[in-house]
């Protein structure tokens, strides 16, 4: 009887972790956003099905904050020309892999993680903006550099230039930074000492 109450104790508690684990999982969706919520109980974004050119994306859903943007939320969406990421946001994944027609991201100081994915081959981007206040990303020209400025991060593909001259003191080229970017000259300065996976 002892050893039976013990099996049925641990079959219990697997499926209630179980069904605790397919809640914390379930995506839902509410004004135009699929979205997540998070063990620590803030929201990732999975999905934008809105059409609107300039979207903002929202600091909170139902009362939580929005701190993960997850992988291909914009990819295959047509209509959106400009994204601005609310403070708050901590991490943006694969967010804008892959898509055609964004010209402009605005990113918030409070971003800390960046994909390298995260802007791999979006061919209409020109202008990536950071906030002033960033203690971990900056831009120049609309281009990504780590705080520092040592570390090239991303050049938009659509950055329409027929040669790009990396800024001196630039020490590292970031993997995929310049992998889409279509240009006739690339001059790179003498403080540059890595080149990662481009």
């Amino acid at each position: 009887m002892k050893k039976l109450s013990v099996i049925l104790f641990t079959v219990i508690l697997a499926l209630s972790f179980a069904v605790m684990s397919w809640a914390e999982d379930e995506t839902v969706t509410e004004n135009n956003w699929k979205y997540e919520v998070t063990q620590d109980g803030t929201v990732k974004i999975t999905k934008y099905l809105g059409n609107e050119s300039t979207v903002n994306i929202p600091a909170e859903i139902d009362g939580a904050s929005v701190s993960t943007l997850g992988s291909d939320v914009f990819r295959g969406n047509a209509d959106v020309t400009k994204v601005i990421i609310p403070e708050g946001v901590k991490t943006i994944e694969s967010t804008f892999y892959m898509t055609d027609n964004i010209a402009t991201i605005e990113i918030p100081a409070t971003v800390e993680n960046i994909s390298k994915r995260a802007f791999f081959c979006c061919y209409g981007l020109q202008n990536i903006e950071v906030a002033q206040e960033s203690e971990y990303y900056s831009s120049a020209d609309g281009i990504l550099y780590d705080k520092a400025g040592k570390t090239l991060v991303n050049v938009p593909a659509n950055k329409k230039m027929e040669s790009f001259e990396i800024p001196s003191g630039v020490e590292v080229i970031g993997e995929l930074s310049i992998r889409c970017l279509e240009i006739k000259e690339l001059i790179m300065p003498d403080t540059v000492t890595k080149i990662e996976r481009y």
